[in-house]
């Protein structure tokens, strides 16, 4: 794989953090948590035919037992990686449970190389919290950038300019359907009326969801002035009085 895609790309991320059940079954994602051996392999045999023409980046969970995940991350560090993503939860570990950053932190104090923490980052406040906590080197988000992309430019919400660029750039390289309706659900959360909301996700097609913003909202296309500019959600008068801005 690696032959095939590294003259398209400067690094190449080796998940063995995704917890999904199908994922694990076929013994990929946070399955490879059990493997320190094998993750460690790929690692050094990718790092000693490329060297640093590639930068390879591990992304992991932590184990109960955080002597297992030191072992880990030493073996993948003595393999060549270039830097390691710590997600603060097991595989097991609901959402819903707060990230521990108390494994992170100790993660990063047994390396040298740089360690990016993962979990609960939802606003550049956040991240810089974590990154002081932790001693990281960088913050990872997910959530938190699934709902608002310009999280890290210092913006609470997500601003309808990045809605007009993920509109642009979706439709340009073709990003199935659901997955296009699903960000523009979670950017516009909060946003819009729920009405409006739930009338925009009940859309079953990529036309009919482009005429819903085009009936609802000022969407503006690449070559339109001010194209990717604006702040505010910019209703069409008749649907302005559904807001919640």
């Amino acid at each position: 794989m690696v032959d095939m895609i590294h003259p398209y790309v400067d690094g190449i991320g080796l998940n063995c953090g995704c917890p999904i059940k199908e994922q694990v079954r076929e013994g990929i994602g946070a399955a490879l948590m059990s493997e320190p051996e094998k993750v460690s392999e790929m690692v050094k045999a990718v790092k000693e035919k490329y060297g640093d023409k590639i930068c390879i980046e591990t992304k992991i969970r932590v184990h109960n037992d955080i002597n297992e995940t030191i072992r880990f991350v030493k073996m993948v560090e003595d393999a060549g990686v270039d830097f390691i993503t710590v997600h603060g939860r097991t595989k097991n570990t609901r959402s819903s449970i707060p990230a521990d950053f108390d494994k992170i932190k100790i993660i990063k104090e047994s390396v040298s190389v740089p360690v990016v923490s993962n979990g609960d980052c939802r606003s550049l406040d956040g991240a810089y919290k974590i990154a002081e906590y932790t001693g990281c080197d960088g913050v990872m988000a997910v959530r938190g950038v699934l709902d608002n992309p310009a999280m890290f430019a210092g913006f609470e919400k997500a601003p309808w300019g990045a809605i007009e660029r993920f509109w642009e750039l979706s439709t340009s390289y073709g990003l199935p359907f659901r997955l296009l309706q699903h960000h523009l659900s979670c950017m516009l959360e909060g946003q819009i009326s729920r009405k409006l909301h739930i009338e925009m996700n009940s859309k079953n097609s990529l036309i009919s969801l482009i005429e819903f913003f085009d009936s609802n909202f000022h969407l503006k296309r690449l070559n339109d002035p001010g194209f990717g500019e604006s702040i505010s959600i910019p209703l069409r008068q008749r649907r302005e009085s559904n807001a919640h801005i």
